[in-house]
Formats: C-alpha cells, structure tokens, sequence
C-alpha cells in the first residue's frame, strides 16, 4: 500500500489533488486542475475585486478599504498555490523523505514516535480543514440570511441586503543507556546511524525553507496589512451586527492563518532544542571514546536550532506571532485616525 493511502496522510494528499498541487499526480490531470484554480481566483474572483476597487476609488474609501483587503486576501492565497507550483520538485523530494522514513525505520519506539507525530498532524488537518469550511460558508452565506428570513418570518417592510464577495525526533536515550551498556560496537553504530539521520533532517529543513522563506516573507506582510484592514472594516460596521459578525470571523481568521503558519517553525525549534537536550544530558560517559567524539560534535551542531524564516529576516515562531498581531493592531490605531 501506498504509504500517502494511511490514514495520517489521506486527507493531505485529497486536498493537494484537489488542486493539482499533489506531485506523483498525471502531469496532463495536473495541468487542467491548475488551468481551472487559476481561472476561478483570475477572472470569478481577483479581477471583479479590481473593477471594485476602480469603481470605487475617489468615491467611497470605506469599499475601497474592503475590495482591497479581500483581494490581498485572495493574493496570498494564489502566492501560496503558485509556491506550491514552482518548488513542485523540492517537495517531490520532502514526500519521498517522508515515504523512505516509513519505509526504513523498523525499531518499534522510533515507529510509535512516527506515528505519534504523524496523528497529529492528521488532527491538525482535520482541525484547519473544518475551520476554513466554517468560515467559507458563514462569510459567503451570511448575506442571505435575510433573504431567507423573508420566505420565513417576513416583515411588513424591506429587510436590508448584503452583497455577496466572492517527524520528527529520535531520543538519543535508546543508544545511550541501552546499548551503551556493555555493547560498545553497536553503540558506536547507532550514534552515526543517528547523526545521518539527523544529516537527512537538516537537508529536509533546508528544503522547506528554500521553498517558502520568500513567500512566508510576502505571506506575513500581508497578513499584517490586511489584519489591520480588516479591524477598519469592523470598525466602519459598527452598529450592523451581521456585517460585524462577518468580518470579525475573517479577521479571527487571519489571525488563526498566522498562527497555523507560524506552528511547525515552532515546533521544528521545539524539536531542534530537545534533541540538543538529548545529545548533552545522556550517559554519553558509558561511550566508548570515539562515540564520544561523534556525540561532541552533534551536540555542538544542535546547539544552533533549525528554524524556518521568512526571507530569512523574520523567524516563524509564536513569539514573532504575538509581535506581529501586536503590531497589526498598533497599524489600525493609525489607519482609524485617517478616516
């Protein structure tokens, strides 16, 4: 069986076919799912946002305001699919790692470990995949909430309408106080087992931030300017409780968007800190004096923290998340003193 079929992977790898984003699909299915995805966010959706915008201009800035922060709400979208395209080969090589490790690993704790991890990026799926949904559906159907209250519950007058817009870690404690006793070959074996691995880890990380540091750079300053935006838009609907509700749930949703991209550099720091923790405080004395040596210098190289970056000026961690909702709400405090 393919290893993408289990149930940890299944949900990931429907929605990149989905969009044709998935890179063992057929290249001909692939190109006409990407034909179709750029033609509804092109002509359905970002083009009427600028006509909008156009119409707009010089005569109400408070639509202006909001056409343009849903189009750079949809940019951001389509910069991340377009990311997705042109690294397709980069992640084919993050897939494969995937795939090998499943394939390679056979002790039995390091497995649980896998599968430890690997739930819960299942959960984490499963988790955004409804909130996006949730959201799409209150944002595109509130506005006919009153449509349907006429046919329901009318009124002797016109009720107001709304418009529609459109891995993984390896405890070095398994070679140190198992093997280590009185097994001084295999130890010595286990250790460069363990720093390959961690070789193959750092040249994975490596992939994934020359992938997407440029577009999590664009990607975090659009979502500063458009959280700030959207607290305007909240702003100028005050009083109108459907309209509130509606823009509020996008801007929580901006702000859960943050913070889903801002979570596995977190996580990768996490890991990265905690496997120097297990290179430094084990029984490496047990060692034999070259496994020593070896140990030394993993703990030496883990003491720096692999990390993902965004345009290597801006670490993706939730420290930076909380500065840039921080400074998001620093940014409508002036943009509100323009209006």
């Amino acid at each position: 069986m393919d290893i993408f079929d289990r149930r940890y992977f299944v949900l990931n790898k429907a929605l990149l076919r989905s969009t044709g984003l998935w890179p063992y699909e057929d290249r001909r299915k692939k190109l006409y799912i990407r034909t179709f995805v750029n033609l509804i966010l092109g002509i359905c959706v970002i083009f009427p946002q600028i006509v909008r915008i156009y119409n707009y201009f010089g005569v109400n800035m408070n639509m202006v305001l909001e056409h343009a922060a849903v189009l750079m709400y949809i940019t951001s979208i389509y910069l991340k699919f377009l990311t997705s395209v042109y690294y397709e080969e980069k992640l084919r090589v993050v897939y494969d790692n995937i795939a090998k490790n499943w394939q390679v690993i056979k002790d039995e704790n390091e497995i649980n470990i896998l599968i430890q991890y690997s739930e819960n990026g299942r959960l984490l799926t499963i988790g955004y995949t409804m909130y996006i949904i949730a959201a799409f559906c209150s944002y595109v159907f509130l506005p006919i909430v009153p449509v349907l209250l006429d046919v329901f519950n009318p009124l002797n007058q016109t009720r107001s309408r709304f418009y529609i817009l459109g891995d993984f870690r390896l405890r070095l404690q398994t070679c140190t106080r198992s093997i280590c006793d009185g097994q001084k070959d295999e130890c010595y074996k286990m250790i460069v087992r363990l720093i390959r691995m961690h070789k193959d880890i750092i040249n994975f990380t490596d992939i994934l931030e020359s992938s997407y540091s440029s577009s999590f750079l664009i990607l975090v300053g659009i979502n500063v300017i458009f959280l700030s935006f959207e607290c305007i838009i909240v702003l100028t609907r005050f009083g109108q409780a459907m309209e509130m509700m509606r823009y509020s749930m996008i801007m929580v949703g901006i702000v859960v968007h943050l913070f889903y991209i801002s979570w596995p550099g977190q996580k990768l720091i996490d890991f990265s800190l905690g496997l120097f923790q297990d290179a430094y405080l084990n029984e490496w004395y047990t060692c034999p004096t070259r496994a020593q040596k070896l140990l030394g210098l993993m703990t030496l190289r883990c003491s720096k923290p692999c990390q993902l970056t965004a345009g290597g000026m801006y670490v993706m961690n939730f420290s930076n998340f909380a500065k840039i909702v921080k400074t998001s709400m620093s940014y409508m405090t002036v943009l509100a003193s323009f209006r």
